[in-house]
């Protein structure tokens, strides 16, 4: 069963991974994802069509300077802390929560690598959890 989950996030599109290594922290990137993953605790995991669980943008865009993330087609935004592994990935973390479709709360971790443009992101409620893969590009 596909659940709505949330609304800010994009949509799995192809993109050309291009190299990140001049950006900084405080340079925004764009990201597009390549799949979605659904896991539920008494179901397994599968991979799902974007829309099906709520995905409304096919880009988020990562504004550093101002600590957000925002959806490209349709605006809406989700704060985020910042920090750095030792090697150098790119780490964000934040929570959602509360709105219609949002399960109650959800807290998220956004992996991007500066040096491949690649990133991981995971995405959890209490029973349901999103894996998200894609690549960024430099704005």
């Amino acid at each position: 069963m596909m659940k709505r989950y949330i609304p800010w996030l994009t949509a799995a599109v192809a993109f050309l991974p291009l190299s990140l290594a001049v950006a900084k922290p405080k340079t925004n990137v764009l990201c597009a994802l390549n799949s979605v993953h659904q896991c539920e605790a008494d179901q397994g995991c599968e991979q799902v069509a974007p829309e099906l669980v709520g995905i409304q943008s096919r880009f988020v865009e990562v504004d550093f300077k101002k600590g957000v993330m925002r959806g490209r087609r349709t605006g809406r935004q989700t704060s985020f802390t910042f920090s750095e592994t030792p090697g150098g990935r790119w780490v964000l973390q934040g929570t959602e929560g509360n709105e219609e479709g949002d399960l109650g709360g959800v807290g998220y971790v956004m992996t991007i690598d500066p040096e491949t443009a690649d990133f991981s992101m995971s995405v959890a409620s209490s029973d349901l959890i999103l894996g998200i893969f894609g690549s960024c590009t430099n704005l």
